[in-house]
């Protein structure tokens, strides 16, 4: 068997985060937080591949979470979700997210783009090389 890679999913909607759990946990061995806090509680809980987080967060913004997770693992893929347009220019000027994805989004495709990226990543390749 195969060990999965890591990715922590940082998301405060509910709804939302089990959505993203259930399909991403095909892909994923999960760490999950609904807050700031609770995701650098996670970051520091070991190595991890990849982080996937909300913009907007009840106690900062994902942008403090894919900081922290820029310091403690610098390779992980950091991919910022957010409804806000303002969400992706403020992580534009300081380049802390892999990727920004914009919602709604579909679900399955976004688990698709994160496995392609830490797999690039992993083999030193870039995601659109085969």
């Amino acid at each position: 068997m195969t060990d999965l890679p890591t990715l922590l999913l940082v998301e405060d909607d509910g709804a939302l985060r089990r959505a993203l759990a259930a399909s991403l946990s095909r892909r994923f061995a999960l760490r999950m937080a609904a807050d700031v806090f609770s995701a650098k509680l996670a970051l520091r809980a070991g190595p991890l591949d990849a982080v996937l987080t909300d913009f907007h967060l009840p106690d900062g913004t994902g942008l403090d979470v894919l900081r922290e997770a820029k310091m403690r693992w610098p390779n992980a893929v950091r991919v910022l979700m957010s409804a806000s347009d303002g969400a992706f220019s403020a992580q534009d000027s300081e380049h802390l997210a892999s990727v920004a994805v914009p919602k709604p989004f579909n679900v399955v495709i976004v688990g698709h783009l994160i496995a392609r990226l830490v797999a690039a990543a992993h083999s030193g390749k870039t995601p659109i090389s085969s």
